[in-house]
């Protein structure tokens, strides 16, 4: 317990495509949650909807309403950056490779799906950037979602990325669903991970229920199982939010987990027996 946890500000798409949000969101959070945090971090989705989706796919017109362009997204990192927050991307398409590259040097780290962990695309766009002049990823953190992969799976990814260039790889648990049922949060896999790859950190994202205490409870109860990285989805307000609510906590609800982190760090304190 002599580390701060890392957490994570997952806004996925909760802002509607609306870049406004978003900016509201940095100055909502970071003024509040990031009160004296030392590794308070946020992470966006960088996309654009025709590399993720087929224009006759039921759900297009909605994945087409979370564009934002990049002069918006140049905004966006700049003001993340200003506040002092670690920016992360969440990798689905070479848009996102892209907007690495033009941030590169205010980008803290990446993430990635499972279904993205062999998108050839991206993983050529990677290796691409490695090899420009000044742009090494031996510098950026990566986290791997690793949720329903099998354990050589999870070698062979790993070895995928670190032949890219990654060195600092991270393992992420959370089972994807919205909500998350509590059963189905298999806290008991971090013991799994951390037998089968000991030198690695973990992470997870969870997605229980927001409207339960416990959602605020369990990204503590992740970090004293061996995760240092807690991503937890946030929006400024549940009820008037239309998309990505159902775990999304609010700027006094990422405090209180920050406030209990700090006040279980002082149970740890003591060196005496």
């Amino acid at each position: 317990m002599n580390h701060w946890p890392h957490i994570i500000l997952e806004t996925a798409n909760f802002h509607g495509g609306d870049p406004e949000v978003l900016k509201e969101t940095i100055e909502r959070f970071a003024g509040i949650a990031g009160i004296n945090y030392p590794n308070l971090g946020i992470k966006f989705h960088a996309f654009k909807p025709d590399n993720v989706a087929l224009q006759d796919f039921s759900w297009y017109p909605v994945v087409k309403q979370f564009d934002i362009d990049e002069s918006q997204w140049a905004e966006i990192i700049g003001l993340a950056h200003e506040k002092h927050l670690h920016i992360w991307l969440d990798l689905f398409c070479v848009f996102g490779v892209q907007t690495l590259e033009k941030h590169f040097d205010k980008i803290h780290g990446l993430k990635l799906q499972p279904s993205i962990l062999d998108n050839r695309e991206i993983l050529e766009a990677l290796e691409h950037l490695n090899q420009r002049e000044g742009l090494t990823l031996e510098n950026k953190k990566l986290i791997l979602n690793i949720s329903g992969l099998q354990l050589s799976e999870i070698e062979d990814a790993l070895a995928t990325f670190r032949n890219i260039g990654f060195i600092d790889i991270i393992l992420q648990l959370g089972f994807q669903n919205y909500p998350t049922k509590i059963e189905d949060t298999s806290l008991k896999k971090a013991e799994v991970l951390k037998s089968a790859f000991p030198g690695l950190q973990l992470a997870y994202g969870d997605h229980v229920d927001a409207n339960m205490p416990f959602a605020r409870h369990f990204p503590v109860y992740a970090w004293l199982k061996g995760c240092s990285y807690l991503e937890k989805h946030i929006c400024l307000d549940r009820e008037k939010t239309e998309f990505d609510s159902e775990s999304a906590l609010e700027p006094e609800e990422i405090k209180e987990i920050a406030d209990e982190i700090r006040l279980v760090k002082d149970c740890f304190s003591s060196p005496f027996i």
